[in-house]
């Protein structure tokens, strides 16, 4: 503020002249103190971290200078305002400026905040899931350290990853993980807030590899028994550890590891099968962290798999197909667009299991609904691959020239179109053949109309042998 005595130059624009030569200057403003303000990016931050102040003299920038009131609680940059928490407390930031000879300044005050991440394994991150939650917000007070094996990523765009526990077997989601802690957390408002980094292949790729060993420091959301759990990498290292792997005694033949002895994560093992005479491998199964994974053979017709665990193999063989064979299903009840009950068939070809059911599927085939009738779903647990021959199956339905059935192949291939006859006999069966293409799995059939109800009595499956 200007005072008694002060020698101010001014500069402006003349606006009045009279005979004493007198000037007379418009628009003058005073300046004072109160024209400074200071503002903080963050009035929190974390030991270690930064923040950044920010002075400007009436909302335009200034060659401030930036002082802390206790340095060992945080430092500040005297150019810049880069504040660095150095422990916990209470500091307040100075910005000064001086003109002509006169100082001007203001101050906000940082809380520094240590955050120390709790101790625990992931059976004890899953084990906190509460299905009487019903919230759904990040609780930052839950804060944990663990460790566990880096197992992948989820393969989707939100940055989500699997830790996994070898001593445990057990295996939690980070919904999302990032490689740095600047990547994905930032501590504002008094809070310690999760960004989601989006992509796991961009946050964590190249920083950490399949297999070994991170330590995580993350952040625990329950929400109704579902524990989402976001965080980033501490510390990764190369996983010396080694699994044992078991396989089961199989029936109608033998199997075995090539690798006997417990092997680090990765490990290529081959499943050495040799079915007896009149048998074939039916399915080669491994159980993982995440489930039962079936192996198919290679273009040698060898099985491979790679140690993650202590994996479990499951070898089965079955009756060598013969040529022509013919497998019938009856199907009894099955009436498409009359029941809202599930109707099933089942049989087997050589041991695979082929089932109809009546189930609800969207008219393409794909998606389930539940409120929809109509839809005979048949389909084998393990694809045959190529050994069918045909799949005949005779339907029927009222006397109706509106009733249809739509066959569709795996996927929404359309195959045909099933119209009965209008003057045919009611209850009268109707036969369609088709051949399946690529790796048969599935099929389903469409009641397409809603006058009356057409009804499919029995399929057969004709093979080849194998």
């Amino acid at each position: 503020m200007v005072q008694a005595g002060d020698v101010v130059t001014l500069t402006g624009y003349v606006s009045a002249y009279n005979n004493a030569w007198q000037l007379v200057y418009g628009n003058c403003e005073e300046w004072s103190v109160g024209t400074v303000s200071v503002t903080a990016a963050s009035t929190f931050v974390l030991v270690g971290k930064t923040t950044t102040v920010t002075a400007t003299l009436k909302n335009e920038p200034a060659a401030f200078k930036y002082s802390s009131s206790d340095t060992t609680i945080a430092t500040v940059d005297e150019t810049t305002g880069v504040v660095t928490g150095v422990k916990e407390g209470k500091v307040f930031i100075t910005a000064t400026l001086t003109v002509d000879g006169k100082t001007y300044s203001d101050t906000c005050a940082i809380e520094v905040t240590q955050i120390t991440p709790k101790a625990i394994t992931v059976s004890e991150l899953i084990d906190k899931a509460d299905s009487s939650n019903t919230n759904y917000v990040w609780d930052t007070k839950n804060i944990y350290q663990v460790k566990g094996i880096f197992e992948g990523y989820a393969g989707d765009n939100f940055g989500n990853a699997y830790l996994s526990d070898p001593e445990t077997g057990k295996t939690v989601k980070i919904y999302g993980l990032s490689g740095t802690e600047n990547a994905g957390f930032s501590y504002k408002d008094g809070a310690w807030k999760y960004s989601n980094p989006k992509n796991a292949e961009t946050t964590i790729k190249g920083i950490v590899n399949n297999g070994e060993e991170v330590t995580l420091n993350v952040m625990f959301e329950d929400a109704k028994g579902v524990a989402n759990i976001a965080g980033y990498v501490v510390e990764h290292k190369a996983n010396e550890k080694t699994y044992a792997s078991s396989i089961n005694t199989p029936e109608n033949g033998t199997a075995s590891l090539s690798l006997t002895e417990p092997q680090k994560y990765g490990t290529k093992v081959e499943i050495v099968v040799a079915p007896n005479e009149g048998y074939v491998v039916n399915s080669v199964k491994v159980k993982t962290l995440y489930g039962e994974e079936s192996i198919a053979a290679d273009e040698s017709g060898k099985y491979f798999y790679n140690v993650t665990c202590k994996n479990e193999v499951e070898v089965a063989f079955k009756v060598k197909p013969q040529a022509g064979s013919t497998q019938t299903l009856t199907i009894t009840g099955a009436a498409l667009g009359a029941q809202s009950s599930y109707s099933d068939c089942s049989g087997t070809i050589d041991g695979v299991d082929i089932v109809a059911k009546q189930i609800c599927l969207q008219s393409n085939g794909i998606q389930m609904r539940t409120n929809k009738n109509g839809t005979t779903f048949i389909y084998n647990e393990t694809a045959v691959a190529g050994s069918i021959v045909s799949i005949t199956l005779y339907y029927n339905s009222e006397k109706d020239p509106n009733d249809a059935l739509l066959v569709v192949s795996a996927g929404s291939e359309k195959m045909a179109t099933l119209k009965t006859d209008g003057t045919a006999t009611k209850f009268t069966d109707k036969k369609f053949v088709f051949t399946p293409t690529g790796n048969f799995s599935w099929f389903n059939i469409s009641h397409t109309s809603t006058n009356g109800s057409a009804y499919i009595d029995s399929i057969d499956v004709v093979y080849k042998a194998a």
